[in-house]
């Protein structure tokens, strides 16, 4: 899924977030966590262009260097990551800025789900290690 539609998912989420909570803190959470999490793609595109400078357009294309490089870590992107979240908020009484995290988290990863190539069991970071990182085939994403 494209940055600005993440932008305004997350938006919209801490608005509701906030309207429920009234933690402004929280709601920085959700949407900080459900835009930032795209930042564990860096990794992927290092390994793809590690000689080359950093661009902003390319870096925004994920999928086009994951394909070049044949293989998928995004380590932040995890179902295992978004348990771990939820139950640090149930843990921790539901603080708002553990909370905001894990909802935030949780929108970014589900609409990546629904709107990427990538099928479910790839957002499994046990699945993508198993497939030893490289969950693409020819035509589609395994």
């Amino acid at each position: 899924m494209r940055v600005k539609e993440h932008i305004l998912a997350s938006s919209t989420l801490a608005v509701i977030f906030y309207c429920f909570t009234h933690s402004q803190l929280g709601a920085i959470a959700v949407l900080l966590s459900g835009i930032f999490i795209d930042l564990d793609h860096l990794f992927d595109f290092w390994i793809t262009r590690p000689a080359n400078p950093f661009s902003v357009k390319e870096f925004t294309h994920p999928c086009k260097y994951m394909r070049e490089n044949r293989k998928v870590y995004v380590f932040l992107h995890d179902y295992e990551l978004i348990i771990l979240l939820w139950i640090l908020a149930w843990r921790f009484n539901w603080h708002p800025i553990i909370f905001g995290i894990a909802a935030g988290a949780t929108l970014h990863l589900i609409l990546d789900d629904i709107g990427n190539e990538l099928i479910t069991f790839s957002y499994f970071f046990i699945y993508r290690a198993y497939k030893k990182f490289a969950v693409f085939t020819e035509n589609k994403l395994d």
